[in-house]
């Protein structure tokens, strides 16, 4: 297979994009650039220059929409619960692509896609969420432990890194993975977004507890750049970058300027 250079990878990710713009347009859903794409819309007006990769997000009643109504004959939609998928987050992707992963997350190769990203209500006591978080990074370890043992994966060191942590996994032995993620899609269904003060991305655990923001901050929009197009961000973006990255417009020392992806795009 035909390596896909970066070039082409970045443009499909943006193809890919516009057609999530065109399609909530068109059916009214909210959704916005989210973590490091809104990072680099706001920083660089495009991608971050060592990052490839686009992230959005959308509130959870936009986001359980999109994945019940979205069709394309361009694009394959992953959603939680299909057969043979095994994330709580959607992924529209390449059809005329494929990403070798290290672990895969699904029974066949996914193409190069958008990550999208639910936004879900969060328990009010700052106590009662960090139990909340808990209990869905045990759920998690789990999924990741048990696809290593699917597809023949599982490395020496996680071997003895699920040794060491029995206890965060004998909780869950018994469940498959559609069963697991089936627990931790009802866990983050425990909340109501729209009766929640607060609010964040908790599906994968991404940023962990800095996934803690107001609601307000997602109630309005704003158009940014990105790569020479206009896409919705919260109009809080501000508090929003702050809470996961701190001094967001302060580039990073040189040795992190890397991407972290641990997969290869190929042309089918």
């Amino acid at each position: 297979m035909k390596l896909v250079s970066d070039k082409e990878l970045k443009s499909m990710e943006l193809e890919i994009l516009l057609d999530i713009d065109r399609f909530c347009s068109e059916h009214n859903l909210c959704f916005f650039l989210a973590s490091g794409t809104l990072l680099g819309a706001i920083r660089h007006k495009g991608f971050i220059p060592w990052d490839d990769d686009i992230d959005v997000m959308m509130p959870r009643p936009d986001f359980d929409r999109f994945m019940k109504e979205y069709n394309s004959n361009r694009y394959i939609l992953n959603y939680p619960g299909k057969s043979g998928y095994y994330q709580s987050i959607g992924k529209l992707a390449n059809k005329d692509t494929v990403l070798i992963q290290r672990t895969p997350l699904a029974d066949e190769p996914i193409g190069v896609h958008v990550d999208i990203l639910p936004i879900d209500g969060e328990p009010d006591d700052a106590g009662d969420f960090k139990k909340h978080m808990k209990t869905l990074e045990k759920l998690h370890k789990h999924t990741l432990l048990v696809r290593h043992l699917k597809f023949k994966t599982m490395s020496i060191r996680t071997a003895l890194s699920c040794i060491w942590h029995w206890k965060t996994y004998i909780s869950y032995i018994a469940l498959n993975l559609e069963e697991t993620y089936t627990k931790i899609d009802e866990i983050v269904h425990r909340y109501a977004y729209s009766e929640s003060f607060w609010v964040g991305y908790i599906s994968m655990l991404r940023y962990g507890l800095k996934q803690r923001h107001r609601r307000v901050l997602f109630e309005d929009t704003i158009g940014v750049e990105f790569e020479g197009h206009t896409f919705p961000a919260p109009k809080g973006y501000d508090e929003y970058l702050r809470n996961l990255f701190g001094d967001y417009l302060q580039l990073p020392p040189l040795e992190k300027r890397v991407s972290h992806h641990v997969w290869t795009a190929y042309w089918k």
